[in-house]
């Protein structure tokens, strides 16, 4: 192959790279959520929890951890809509299936 080949296909592989490097990134997970948490830097937390809410709107639990650090920084009003959100989504997420899974009213995606 001629090296204007090669240089195409190196351009379309770094174009390609480049545009999937958003995809390839890893989502936050719950413990480095509550590690920012614990660690006090709450505005990380929650940019850390808007990202989690963006690629999934219907979970309640991370609804619920929203809920727990907009409390914590004393969002008392806004923790107290996200709360009720996972709440909703818990239950949307219950309709069907069988009512014999019981936890505590408190965790979210509870059943009763």
């Amino acid at each position: 192959m001629n090296r204007f080949v090669w240089a195409g296909r190196a351009g379309l592989l770094w174009m390609a790279l480049a545009i999937g490097t958003p995809a390839l990134a890893a989502e936050p997970t719950l413990n480095q959520v509550y590690e920012a948490v614990h660690a006090g830097r709450l505005n990380q937390a929650h940019g850390m929890m808007t990202e989690v809410l963006r690629n999934h709107p219907d979970s309640a639990k991370a609804h619920y951890v929203e809920a727990e650090i907009l409390a914590k920084e004393g969002r008392y009003g806004e923790a107290h809509g996200e709360l009720n959100r996972a709440e909703r989504r818990s239950w949307a997420a219950c309709n069907g299936r069988s009512r014999q899974r019981r936890t505590h009213p408190a965790s979210p995606g509870a059943c009763f």
